[in-house]
């Protein structure tokens, strides 16, 4: 596995808000790889926009799920899709936890095991598991050369380096058991990274253990500390590492030590007090000596197979203590930006005849740098729904868009005040203020007057609208029009109504993983000999179409532009590709040349239940169908754009042709776009074969009603 395969991979990381993990995914955004990242809670907004940070450079936007590691069953769905795994999640806590099983050994083997589980279901390629130099070294050994051979003893160390040696030798008894069982497994490497030092990519609210360390160091935290010796790396290193392991056929089945040198915490301690302590900052602590074991690590593989050139101990202090000062100099910088928005937009309440919402409240966190929406006012959605048609002649100053009667007495369009940015990163990109300006001294200390007014200037003219940092959002007469922008609305739209779409399909499919994973067939054969049970089976079928077409009434016109139908045309979009629609919900249902959604708890709809109800040759025709789409293997983002695409293709029967007409050519180039992106644009061979069939698709839904109208169980027809 190279990375000089041509088509780009799903690499999955999990643990995505740590100090490695943000590290590694922005090691993989520079390469031509999708990457897929798992937090605890996917709404945690400030956890998601540091993940995103990290991975801004990357070709492809980043797709972030929420999974949770003493939960299996999500950890099927964050994996489905990915060739390669990098689990970085494990806790790793500065003190001795008090509940070590549910604190460490729980979530560390346990999820360990969840996540491998998981990538085997799956068919992952490849998985990355971080590790630690904990499972290797004996902390009690002097004058030791510690090589991969070398295991540490679970019940002689801490519990924290007891849970990382099981959960890495659960790895590797997983892959082993799988392989002497006949089975086809995945590739398992191991990174065994030493005490991890370097740059933090989070801020102050989401520090590691290793941050927290020289964070405490510099503000004299603790006061007293025991010397103790260890190997220490740094972070840009461990992150070469894993994305190296990732992909070099020479990686797989080993251990991999990451170590620059073997130092105490004393000798970080003075590099820090060298380098800041006339610089205002309480270095402190006072160190008890202990006698220093003379240990290192054997780093052959490091250097020769992963081609690691490690930076300096002394580099990876300083710059780790750079960038937590960094951090702190934004969360200040954020807490009198905020200040200051607010009284701007007072003045622009006047000038704006006191827009209904322009407080800010929540502009900018201080605990985050990241971008922020300025709020307008609570009319906003006018623009997006039948208000559009109650247009008056008013124009906005900025964009030249019409500007809604209900919203006339304003100067400027909603868009354009809503998608309004204020953001630290541009004080810095357009030298705006002196680096000199924003140096950061001890805690307490004001930032220069010379500071506040450059920082107020900036924002006066982004509110102003001197410059073109204000994104304009051209949404006058024609739906969407061409700005990439609302692509990436549409983009997005699209896909998180998707995602609630199939949902509910989520457990089935996990459920049919595991049992075909464990080679047990899902139900006995059904006889379908009886009228009776095909009464049943007729009568389940209805429960699912009748919950299928509640479904899409109620949440397909919150897509982009959908709202403009009528009632009529709403059904008739619906009704023409309504079976196919109910396919695409249950996509990752279609397994090993059969069907397994499951009418209730007992009753599977399976290819052979399906060819007695609807026919053979009916039901062969639409299992060759979904097979060969989802042979196509198409990302969940291309399949919500494929959604809206397919249900506004047939438009001969609308009132509204034109309108049907022009969100079918929008959603089209959305998917195109993305298609672009995946590079596929440049495979004849893959559009030739889309093309094919989705042209079938009519058919294929046709084919269907005719059936199921006969069994008088079509919704939509007369």
């Amino acid at each position: 596995m190279g990375q000089s395969d041509s088509q780009p991979k799903v690499v999955l990381v999990t643990g995505a808000s740590g100090f490695v993990a943000l590290n590694v995914i922005q090691e993989l955004a520079k390469t031509q790889h999708k990457i897929r990242a798992t937090v605890r809670n996917a709404n945690d907004k400030t956890k998601v926009d540091i993940v995103k940070r990290a991975a801004q450079s990357s070709k492809f936007p980043i797709e972030i799920v929420s999974a949770d590691l003493t939960n299996a069953d999500s950890w099927i769905e964050a994996c489905r899709g990915a060739d390669i795994v990098i689990h970085t999640a494990s806790p790793f806590p500065i003190d001795s936890p008090e509940d070590p099983e549910n604190q460490l050994y729980k979530p560390a083997i346990q999820g360990t095991k969840n996540v491998l589980n998981a990538a085997y279901i799956t068919n992952v390629k490849r998985v990355v598991v971080t590790s630690s130099c904990a499972s290797v070294y004996d902390f009690m050994a002097t004058n030791t050369v510690f090589t991969e051979k070398n295991w540490n003893d679970p019940e002689k160390t801490t519990p924290y380096a007891k849970s990382k040696i099981l959960a890495e030798r659960a790895a590797w008894d997983f892959v082993e058991e799988k392989k002497k069982n006949g089975k086809n497994c995945f590739e398992l490497a191991v990174i065994n990274p030493c005490f991890v030092m370097g740059p933090s990519l989070g801020d102050s609210s989401s520090l590691g253990t290793s941050e927290k360390m020289i964070a405490g160091m510099l503000q004299g935290i603790p006061e007293k500390a025991t010397e103790f010796h260890i190997g220490y790396c740094d972070v840009r290193d461990v992150a070469q590492a894993h994305v190296r392991a990732a992909f070099l056929p020479e990686a797989a089945g080993h251990r991999h030590i990451i170590e620059t040198k073997w130092a105490s915490n004393k000798q970080a301690f003075d590099i820090l007090k060298n380098k800041y302590e006339n610089q205002g900052f309480k270095l402190s602590t006072e160190f008890e000596s202990t006698p220093n074991p003379n240990n290192r690590s054997d780093t052959t593989r490091m250097t020769s197979v992963l081609k690691i050139k490690p930076n300096s101990f002394e580099n990876s202090i300083i710059d780790m203590a750079e960038s937590l000062i960094k951090a702190e100099q934004k969360v200040f910088l954020a807490s009198i930006l905020h200040t200051l928005i607010c009284l701007k937009m007072n003045e622009c309440q006047k000038t704006h005849n006191k827009l209904e919402d322009s407080s800010l409240d929540k502009l900018i966190s201080k605990n985050s740098s990241s971008s922020k929406d300025v709020k307008s006012c609570k009319n906003q959605k006018t623009l997006t729904r039948s208000g559009m048609e109650r247009r008056t002649r008013k124009k906005c100053q900025k964009c030249n868009m019409v500007i809604t009667q209900a919203n006339r007495k304003f100067k400027y369009c909603l868009w354009c005040i809503e998608l309004g940015k204020i953001r630290i990163e541009d004080i810095e990109e357009k030298n705006m203020v002196k680096k000199s300006d924003l140096t950061l001294l001890p805690r307490g200390e004001i930032i220069k007057t010379k500071c506040l007014k450059k920082l107020d200037e900036l924002i006066t003219t982004e509110l102003n609208g001197n410059n073109n940092n204000l994104n304009q959002f051209n949404f006058p007469e024609q739906f969407l029009g061409t700005n990439d922008l609302v692509i990436n609305l549409i983009r997005d739209e699209s896909y998180e109504i998707y995602k609630h779409l199939t949902k509910e399909y989520v457990n089935q499919e996990i459920n049919a993983l595991k049992l075909i994973s464990q080679s047990t067939k899902q139900l006995p054969s059904l006889e379908l000999n009886s009228n009776l049970l095909e009464d049943l089976l007729v009568s389940k079928l209805v429960i699912h179409l009748d919950n299928h077409v509640n479904c899409l009434m109620n949440t397909i016109r919150c897509l982009p532009g959908f709202d403009r139908f009528s009632m009529k045309d709403m059904q008739q979009v619906l009704s023409e590709q309504l079976i196919v629609i109910f396919g695409l919900r249950t996509l990752n249902l279609f397994i090993k040349d059969d069907y397994f959604l499951m009418l209730d708890e007992n009753i599977q709809f399976s290819k052979n239940v399906a060819s007695t109800l609807l026919g053979e040759s009916v039901c062969q025709k639409v299992i060759d169908f979904f097979f060969n789409l989802k042979s196509m293997n198409l990302t969940t983002q291309e399949l919500s754009l494929l959604v809206p695409f397919i249900l506004t293709m047939s438009n001969e029967n609308v009132d509204n042709f034109d309108l049907v007409k022009e969100i079918n050519q929008n959603y089209g180039r959305a998917l195109f776009s993305e298609f672009a992106l995946n590079q596929r644009n440049s495979n004849k061979q893959f559009l030739d074969f889309f093309s094919d069939l989705i042209k079938d698709s009519s058919n294929i839904n046709k084919i269907c009603c005719d059936v199921l109208i006969r069994l008088g169980i079509m919704p939509f027809r007369n």
